[in-house]
């Protein structure tokens, strides 16, 4: 779902997926099941996130921001959404969960 919502909203997004419980690195198998790929993906590197404190994900973002991410999706440790401070430069834009895990959709503020 979050894919196809990111192929939609965000074809041409440079897009950085930072992961908390699965790695996110077979992601090529699903692009090609959507005939699409966004022109810039990257998947963070796993250990260098580690909860999902609002401090801790805007620091996430903000580092995206200065790499020249526009689109960020974090895994959710955790249930509730995070309330993130927007000084960071990214809005949450969607929320896509099933019963497995909760991803946050987060775009440039423009």
């Amino acid at each position: 779902d979050a894919l196809l919502w990111l192929k939609q909203q965000h074809p041409k997004g440079r897009i950085e997926v930072i992961p908390a419980y699965y790695s996110y690195r077979l992601l090529g198998f699903y692009f090609s099941q959507l005939d699409w790929e966004p022109p810039h993906f990257q998947v963070a590197d796993f250990a260098e996130q580690s909860n999902s404190d609002p401090q801790h994900i805007s620091s996430m973002l903000a580092k995206a921001a200065t790499a020249g991410y526009n689109v960020v999706i974090y895994q959710l440790l955790g249930s509730e959404v995070p309330s993130v401070d927007q000084s960071s430069g990214f809005v949450l834009e969607k929320v896509v969960e099933n019963q497995a895990h909760k991803l946050l959709i987060y775009s440039r503020i423009h």
